[in-house]
């Protein structure tokens, strides 16, 4: 983490060497990796001089960041929960939390396996279930809360192989060293090998990507213009195109 936080430091020191007039670092999260690269792409050729460094990890872990004086000047979420937290932390400029995406849970099952539902996750074939952290890991949070919900949470507790992003969890599934993977529908899109997506049936799941500025941001006026960048009509189409919705 501190190896992190300290590269990130180093990037934001050796830019201005490189020419660019304006940057600004954005810390997203994980799952928003190839979205956000392809809606940088787009921002940084109609913006010349303008250089968007770009963080991904867990939500929690890129809170931590922040909290202890990572130079971060936008942070996307993977949930509320860990923006409401930015937000009485007192982390987040006022009034500036605005919704970029939404996604869906599903899981990621071996193809020789008969699951259709998170009820037949007791199946005495799933051996290991990779799912994020809930302490750190929005998509692990969301995972909690549907197995609880279905009361299966502690049925199949001793199954977990915890992540520390949701790209770890798609890691483990595609590398076979997992029989189930709970991750985002958008990750779910990146397989390529003998893997089945099973839907998760939830309707109180509510993912949302909030976004804000923070408030110790060195160039406001350039994270505002990439935020407003961000709700464009042009990156609701990216978003379209990796799976995402509004």
């Amino acid at each position: 983490m501190w190896f992190r936080f300290l590269s990130i430091a180093l990037v934001l020191w050796m830019f201005p060497l490189a020419g660019f007039a304006k940057e600004i670092i954005v810390s997203a999260a994980s799952s928003l990796t190839n979205v956000m690269n392809q809606a940088v792409t787009q921002f940084e050729k109609s913006h010349p001089g303008v250089k968007i460094i770009l963080n991904f990890g867990s939500s929690g872990t890129l809170l931590r960041q922040i909290e202890r004086g990572a130079p971060v000047d936008v942070f996307v979420s993977a949930d509320s929960e860990t923006m409401d937290l930015a937000v009485r932390k007192d982390l987040i400029v006022d009034g500036a939390v605005r919704i970029f995406s939404k996604n869906k849970l599903v899981m990621l099952v071996r193809s020789d396996l008969n699951i259709v539902d998170i009820r037949s996750l007791d199946n005495g074939s799933v051996k290991r279930i990779a799912i994020g952290h809930p302490r750190s890991v929005p998509a692990g949070r969301y995972t909690q809360k549907t197995l609880e919900k279905a009361g299966m949470w502690d049925k199949i507790s001793n199954k977990f192989i915890y992540a520390q992003n949701v790209r770890q969890c798609l890691d483990y599934a595609t590398r076979g060293e997992v029989d189930v993977a709970f991750v985002y529908v958008t990750d779910s899109r990146l397989v390529q090998n003998e893997l089945r997506v099973v839907p998760i049936e939830d309707a109180s799941l509510d993912i949302q990507y909030p976004m804000a500025i923070v408030k110790t941001s060195s160039n406001t006026a350039l994270a505002e213009d990439f935020v407003s960048f961000l709700i464009s009509e042009k990156v609701s189409e990216l978003l379209k195109s990796n799976g995402f919705f509004r």
